[in-house]
């Protein structure tokens, strides 16, 4: 089997290396290199799958995408490789229109005397439909699929760039396919797909299908035409599961599924898999910066008070309103529940403390993913557009939180003395209260604190990089002869060591290139930031490339560009009196 710490490496490579997963092709490449293995989890997953209908739910992380490459692989082909907006060259690849009546025909035979069940039940010829992945996932799919199985192509994607004559050719060469819900729901309608002639149906992100979803109304079409074909859900988010009442059942029953399996990260297999190759995690905390910590003190002053006016109502349980549980998405989730049946008869006041939650709760969660001037930005726009109906800016605990924003980006000072003191020094700088800042002598220094955590990453990444350029002096000593064997320098363990030579003996000569290369040995590879978006890999980015304080700079620079460009030059330094910043 490979190894488990390879598992991670396509999709990781899908979401950051350039021109992977976007349908790059090496022409140097060698098609009979791909390992065509999956972990040993995987494979039972798949042949669950392809062995009968129902709904897989996997642990988040245990790879959905591997899973649905095992499935595609394990799928008939199609005739041709169809192409939107292509007619000519379609008619070339695709079968003629007698040999589609034929094969039309032989297949809704073969439809109505085949058994149910498996991938080989009902129309296998027939399309394959692949429903409710998003582009992300896509792109790590041709990633595992081209290393799994290098000579299956990737399955075409069928959207609106189709006409109606390409979409019939790209049906009738049957096989896997991307279809989005409202193509293939028109598609089956319009008898231009019929059901006869679908294979069977795989929907990925199974935990998003309700009752009223497209992926339901694809699958009710397509039951009511073919009751042969088979029809497959996976998902690898079982917390969206829990979601109101019945979640799991009522998938299912969207599905039209009755068996449902769950591969939890405990499950033996699962279990027996990863822990041969466990990771080594080293975990650093960073603490916050006393303004980062007095919003934070504030944000859960504020819901805590908001918490004891929800305790009041009768309408929730007590025993879930917690601060600690209010801090996580599912609190909104579970408030929701409660409420959802009588939400026409609950007070306004209620309904605004149960907004108020949700925005609390998001604040938290961006004042640790926000830089400083982004977060007040954040929180300038949230007092215009909430300022009339929340209940918590008004408080006391809510003039902290845009305080301390602000004194994290800038604070107004006042020499004293006016003109004359400011060659004084320093020491007759003194921070001012909002009313004073309209005297002449008010003096704005920007402050622009950076994210604590900038400064950690900034430290590991030199110390990988010298821990790099170490090694790497290492090896090229060691090719000149000035080291032996003894003074080698080797980032994998003894009980790595053996593994890798069991593995390279039981392989065979054609599976040797696991075997890690040199520059693998020797520390050369390259280092892997993950973050949580496209945003904040873009800014961390631009961090180790110019610097936190350049970083902070240009974005404070581009904070004043739209103060201006919003008709309010000068507003956010300009002190307002009031609670909250006013």
């Amino acid at each position: 089997r490979m190894a488990a710490r390879d598992a991670g490496d396509a999709a990781l490579a899908a979401d950051v290396l350039p021109g992977v997963g976007a349908g790059a092709e090496d022409p140097d490449a060698d098609p009979a290199s791909g390992d065509g293995l999956l972990l040993s989890f995987h494979e039972e997953i798949v042949d669950e799958l392809l062995e009968r209908d129902g709904l897989t739910v996997m642990a988040e992380g245990l790879g959905l995408s591997e899973t649905l490459a095992g499935i595609i692989r394990a799928l008939p082909r199609a005739s041709a490789p169809p192409k939107a907006s292509d007619s000519a060259l379609a008619t070339l690849l695709l079968p003629s229109t007698d040999a589609t009546d034929a094969t039309r025909h032989a297949s809704g035979a073969s439809a109505s005397t085949s058994k149910p069940g498996g991938c080989a039940g009902g129309n296998v010829d027939g399309a394959t439909l692949i429903l409710g992945l998003n582009d992300a996932q896509k792109r790590a799919l041709r990633v595992h699929l081209k290393r799994l199985a290098p000579d299956t192509p990737f399955p075409p994607e069928i959207t609106a760039d189709f006409a109606g004559a390409d979409r019939l050719r790209a049906y009738d060469a049957g096989g896997p396919m991307f279809v989005t819900t409202r193509i293939a729901a028109v598609d089956i309608l319009s008898e231009r797909l019929p059901p006869a002639r679908i294979a069977g149906i795989v929907v990925g992100n199974a935990h998003r299908v309700t009752d009223f979803s497209g992926e339901a109304f694809v699958a009710r079409l397509f039951r009511a035409g073919n009751r042969v074909g088979f029809v497959r859900g996976v998902t690898d988010r079982p917390g969206d599961l829990t979601r109101g009442f019945n979640g799991v059942e009522r998938v299912m029953k969207a599905l039209m599924v009755r068996r449902v399996n769950l591969w939890p990260r405990f499950h033996l297999g699962v279990r027996a898999c990863l822990d041969k190759h466990a990771p080594e995690v080293v975990e650093l905390r960073q603490p916050l910066s006393p303004a980062t910590r007095a919003i934070q003190d504030a944000i859960v002053e504020v819901m805590h008070a908001c918490m004891s006016e929800l305790r009041k109502s009768r309408h929730v349980d007590v025993s879930e309103l917690t601060v600690e549980k209010g801090l996580h998405k599912s609190f909104d989730r579970v408030l929701q529940r409660q409420l959802d049946p009588v939400w026409h008869g609950v007070s306004r006041k209620l309904k605004q403390i149960v907004y108020d939650l949700r925005t609390l709760r998001n604040l938290a969660t961006y004042l640790l993913r926000y830089d400083a001037v982004t977060f007040l930005r954040y929180l300038e726009t949230l007092r215009v557009a909430e300022g009339r109906e929340s209940v918590w800016l008004y408080t006391d605990a809510a003039h902290t939180i845009f305080e301390q924003a602000k004194r994290r980006v800038y604070v107004l000072r006042g020499t004293k003395g006016g003109a004359a003191a400011s060659h004084a020094g320093d020491a007759c700088v003194t921070e001012i209260s909002a009313p004073e800042a309209m005297r002449p002598e008010t003096e704005l220094v920007t402050v622009l604190e950076p994210m604590p955590k900038w400064a950690l990453l900034e430290e590991i990444v030199d110390e990988v990089r010298r821990e790099k350029a170490k090694l790497r002096r290492r090896m090229l000593a060691e090719d000149e002869g000035a080291f032996d064997a003894e003074g080698r320098v080797d980032l994998t363990g003894d009980a790595d060591d053996r593994a890798e030579a069991d593995f390279a003996s039981q392989a065979g000569p054609g599976d040797e290139s696991y075997v890690p290369t040199r520059l693998e040995r020797f520390g050369q590879g390259p280092l892997l930031v993950v973050a949580k978006d496209d945003a904040t890999a873009s800014q961390l980015a631009n961090l180790l490339r110019h610097g936190a304080e350049k970083l902070m700079r240009a974005i404070w620079g581009d904070y004043l560009e739209r103060q201006r460009a919003a008709g309010t030059a000068g507003g956010a330094v300009r002190a307002r009196g009031g609670r909250g910043g006013r």
